[in-house]
């Protein structure tokens, strides 16, 4: 069975990219990340860790990057699981928001 990139490194590989975009602010800018319930349950440890930070995130009005989590049950995202996400803009401190993230994954 093939291992997935844990979740929160995914999420910074995707906040690096978006710092990098010079349309960020210009128009609506989102990333979704979709969670299947499958995976939730056997990959726990992981997805905790990841809603954990999600939360965090949207708590700390500093980092300027909403979050929000919706159940889906949609058969072409494979099937029941919950989507996050994350809204950047002008005000989104990518590097705070990257060392967030980072910070995480070295207390993992």
């Amino acid at each position: 069975m093939k291992k997935h990139k844990p979740l929160l490194e995914s999420l910074k590989d995707w906040v690096v990219i978006f710092k990098s975009r010079g349309t960020v602010g210009r128009m609506k800018t989102e990333h979704s990340i979709f969670i299947p319930a499958q995976l939730m349950r056997e990959q726990s440890e992981d997805t905790t860790l990841f809603i954990k930070a999600a939360r965090a995130i949207n708590n700390d009005n500093s980092l300027g990057c909403s979050v929000v989590a919706e159940r889906k049950s949609d058969r072409s995202l494979s099937g029941a699981g919950v989507e996050f996400v994350f809204g950047f803009d002008t005000h989104t401190d990518f590097d705070s928001l990257i060392r967030e993230i980072e910070t995480r994954l070295e207390n993992s």
